[in-house]
């Protein structure tokens, strides 16, 4: 009786066992199910993430397409490029599938408005093109039988109609590279910056709930593992092996802000992948602050902070350092005001760049001072570098439109210089002042009576 007794309780306690592995299969069914349309969600997410930036460079490409072919038509008068330009506008269309596929996508989100503005700007470009454009069909003599209608359209200024065929093609290049044409580039990459940011945060914001959403599941997962641990201790194992710990260490690195390693089961591989893109997008933004915090925001070029740090750097013997002043630039403050002042700096920066190798180190390092640190060179190239600076003399004498006219006082030192003081710096700008007490605009090289 006893036996019977035992055995059917034994007999009870296998169907309660079975009917708890049976709901505790059930329940880690659910939870796994959740789990797996957590994946979804975020692959959803990233997927319209990926799209979105590929539409957002597409956008990029499409208007940097536009400038080049523009561009290159103001220069040759090649109707070739003019005809690429037109079969962007009309037939690729880049720009306005760009714009769909992300309203599709965003729908009429903070990053379509971007791309809206980006398009906009975009647009208002071509009116400029178009101008630039007719003014080197009617140079060159074009019948307006094979003009394109939206340069047919655009009409030339009284003072533009009435320039010679040769200052009509140097007026198409100049509109295509003033400042107004810069500002709409600069609008466009703006717009563009600002809707890849958005896409960024909120795809940075979605896999941070999917992770709280996850880690919420994994705790959920340890208690019905902790309560089936006799029952099923082998399906725990390999639980556990294969998915609860990967789970776990993914979150600490998440939470420790480091990169996952893309390695076990299938969803943990592209959680680390997704998890990873958006790791290297945020070392992307860092590197951006760097940059902005060794380079001057006017001129974009190296500032005082990186010109002392590459001073330390460099072999003082194989370099020269040249010391720039721009003369009198209080006055040009006063006469243009500064935003002239401005115009005439940011000018200085770009010829200066302009002048010198890629190598080369070009700096602003006050006010209206300058410094080009040039690498690799000696005492034997005194008459190279006084022509790029007389080079660059003349460029500045002759300035775009509204960019006032400056003049420099310049001061170069060489590494390998006779009777040096010790300080190629000091030596500079002993040679700078040598400049300014000659009368300004021109050049000494240490060691040597100034010369204009």
């Amino acid at each position: 009786m006893k036996e019977i007794e035992r055995g059917i309780r034994l007999q009870t306690l296998q169907i309660v066992m079975l009917g708890i592995s049976v709901l505790l299969a059930v329940v880690l069914i659910i939870t796994a199910l959740r789990v797996q349309d957590g994946y979804k969600e975020t692959q959803q997410a990233t997927d319209r993430y990926a799209q979105s930036l590929r539409d957002a460079s597409a956008m990029e490409e499409a208007s940097d397409y536009l400038t080049l072919q523009a561009r290159a038509f103001a220069a040759t008068a090649d109707l070739q490029y003019m005809k690429n330009y037109f079969e962007e506008i009309n037939v690729s269309k880049r720009r306005d599938n760009a714009i769909d596929n992300i309203q599709e996508i965003m729908g009429d989100t903070i990053a379509f408005q971007y791309m809206t503005d980006a398009l906009q700007h975009s647009e208002e470009l071509e009116h400029i093109e178009y101008y630039s454009m007719r003014l080197v069909l009617e140079a060159k003599g074009v019948a307006e039988s094979e003009w394109p209608q939206e340069v047919l359209a655009e009409e030339l200024s009284p003072q533009d109609a009435a320039l010679s065929a040769e200052k009509k093609m140097d007026r198409a290049s100049e509109v295509l590279y003033d400042e107004l044409y810069r500002s709409y580039k600069d609008s466009i990459y703006q717009s563009i910056e600002k809707c890849t940011g958005d896409l960024v945060d909120t795809t940075q914001k979605q896999q941070m709930e999917s992770a709280e959403h996850l880690s919420t599941l994994l705790r959920h997962q340890f208690l019905l593992i902790g309560i089936s641990l006799m029952i099923v201790f082998v399906i725990v194992l390999l639980t556990f092996v294969l998915i609860i710990r990967p789970m776990e260490t993914s979150v600490q690195r998440i939470n420790n802000q480091e990169r996952l390693p893309e390695n076990g089961a299938y969803e943990m591989r592209f959680l680390a992948r997704t998890y990873n893109e958006m790791f290297d997008e945020n070392e992307k933004h860092h590197v951006k602050l760097s940059y902005e915090a060794s380079h001057d925001a006017l001129t974009g070029l190296y500032n005082r902070g990186a010109f002392d740090k590459m001073r330390k750097t460099f072999d003082e013997l194989s370099i020269a350092l040249l010391l720039i002043d721009v003369d009198y630039f209080k006055t040009i403050n006063d006469t243009y005001g500064h935003d002239g002042g401005d115009a005439a700096l940011r000018n200085v920066g770009m010829v200066l760049r302009d002048a010198f190798r890629a190598e080369d180190r070009v700096c602003r390092i006050g006010g209206d001072e300058f410094a080009v640190i040039m690498v690799n060179v000696s005492s034997s190239l005194e008459e190279l570098v006084r022509k790029k600076i007389e080079t660059a003399a003349v460029k500045l004498q002759n300035p775009p439109k509204d960019v006032p006219p400056v003049t420099l006082s310049v001061g170069v030192a060489f590494g390998d210089r006779e009777e040096p003081t010790g300080d190629i710096y000091k030596d500079a700008d002993t040679a700078l002042y040598k400049t300014k007490e000659a009368g300004r605009n021109g050049i000494t090289f240490y060691g040597e009576q100034s010369r204009r």
